[in-house]
């Protein structure tokens, strides 16, 4: 993104306000650990809302559009609710990786496609 020095400061100040309050917010959560989560979820997803408001509001429509971007193509989808690998998931050992739907018996199943794989002939 191609931004003024007056933009530059101004994302500056605004990411150090954003940074405050989420201290403070988990210093208060810290201290209150059996707090209403829909009421924390609710408040981190106002405070996103405004957040990016304010960046629009810098950084006009356009830079935005590249600012979401940016966002999404930093942040793949998912990111920190997929299961890591070697860890079980929520449903213990029915977690599969990509690949295991297919394997049988060290040979692959039926493929989706309609045909079976060839199997390599043997020599009895």
């Amino acid at each position: 993104m191609n931004l003024t020095a007056e933009q530059q400061a101004q994302l500056k100040a605004l990411q150090e306000k954003r940074a405050t309050k989420m201290r403070q917010r988990a210093e208060n959560a810290k201290a209150q650990k059996k707090s209403d989560r829909r009421q924390n979820d609710s408040l981190r997803m106002a405070d996103r809302k405004n957040y990016l408001e304010e960046v629009k509001a810098i950084v006009g429509p356009d830079q935005y559009v590249i600012f979401l971007e940016n966002i999404v193509l930093n942040n793949p989808q998912g990111k920190g609710h997929s299961v890591m690998p070697g860890k079980m998931g929520r449903h213990g050992d029915k977690v599969m990786r990509q690949g295991d739907r297919m394997k049988k018996d060290g040979r692959h199943q039926h493929r989706g496609d309609g045909q079976r794989p060839q199997q390599a002939p043997t020599n009895k």
